[in-house]
């Protein structure tokens, strides 16, 4: 089952690079190329692949320090056996710029005292924090990931962050410390979901606000309204509802399809996508959806990657046969 799900993994990412793929499984019973992680990396080379399999067991904290790519299956995956790829921190140094995280869960993020550039987190579940420990780490896309944690989600740490795109994620909690005075505006938060019953950001500076959805999380706090743009986004149950400036979607129900009326934090078994009947219903400022539904990204419930996984795998009965049997076996595999 590995060498095959490792050659469709292959062959999907072959027309986009030449990379190496490599498999990493901390299961005994079901291993791969390498048992841990820090092993994969070291053996790696920048622009490899790193196939993490989902696993009961805790893949731990690694430093990155060579531009890689890593891929899991997603934080709920939509499979037989969905477990995911859990890691405690990822320590981002000098080497690891144009690095891509897809379908993990992350404990923490943390860059080094050295400029990370051009990294991309695509569909993990973050469940403590990203932090920016250093001016110029810029060119970040974070698309379609949900953060956990119900305070800070993204920190950082009172520096200038120009040139980060957060799109298409949901937030339990907030953005703070992004002092980008001075800078032209290159911090965008475009089609997001926060849910903190308190505030979406705090000390956020010169920042373009679009097609978000504040449901009970103020968007408008402290510092984060003397510089910010805001345009076609929606507030409702906010202790302020109200936005700086723009045309925005004031104390609005986008009516979700399924979501308590009183709010709550992310849960998967909630439906963010806006009923028909709502009244932003292709309300943003390209005629999509506000929210993690429209817009450019690409949010999906689970984090299920874009590449093939093995959904199901059953072995017909007799499961024990003598050398020279047949052994009956059914794999149904899918890509989002």
């Amino acid at each position: 089952m590995k060498r095959i799900l490792t050659l469709l993994v292959a062959a999907f990412l072959a027309p986009q690079c030449y990379s190496t793929v490599l498999t990493v499984s901390n299961q005994l019973t079901s291993p791969g190329q390498f048992q841990t992680l820090n092993a994969a990396i070291s053996a790696a080379t920048s622009g490899d692949t790193l196939l993490v399999h989902g696993s009961p067991y805790n893949y731990g904290t690694i430093t990155l320090n060579k531009s890689l790519t890593l891929i899991g299956p997603g934080h709920l995956p939509d499979k037989q056996s969905p477990v995911a790829a859990d890691l405690d921190s990822v320590y981002l140094q000098s080497g690891a710029s144009s690095s891509k995280f897809i379908g993990l869960v992350i404990a923490n993020m943390r860059t080094s005292q050295a400029a990370v550039t051009n990294v991309r987190l695509y569909g993990n579940k973050i469940k403590n924090q990203i932090r920016f420990d250093f001016n110029g780490h810029s060119q970040w896309l974070l698309d379609g990931n949900v953060f956990e944690y119900n305070q800070i989600c993204l920190y950082g740490t009172g520096m200038a962050v120009p040139y980060m795109t957060v799109r298409n994620n949901i937030f339990n909690g907030w953005i703070q410390d992004f002092n980008n005075t001075g800078n032209s505006p290159g911090f965008t938060l475009i089609n997001n979901l926060f849910l903190n019953p308190t505030t979406a950001f705090t000390y956020l500076f010169s920042a373009v606000v679009q097609n978000n959805i504040f449901y009970r999380s103020s968007p408008s706090f402290g510092f984060a309204s003397n510089s910010c743009t805001y345009s076609k986004n929606v507030s409702y149950q906010c202790s302020n509802n109200n936005f700086a400036n723009g045309v925005n979607f004031v104390n609005t129900n986008p009516l979700f399809t399924n979501f308590p009326a009183t709010g709550a934090l992310f849960d998967y078994a909630h439906n963010y996508r806006i009923q028909a009947a709502s009244t932003v219903k292709n309300g943003g400022t390209d005629g999509t959806d506000p929210g993690v539904y429209g817009g450019p990204g690409d949010f999906n419930q689970g984090g299920m990657p874009h590449v093939p996984i093995i959904k199901s795998f059953n072995i017909t009965s007799p499961t024990v046969i003598q050398p020279g049997g047949t052994l009956t076996i059914s794999v149904k595999s899918i890509i989002r």
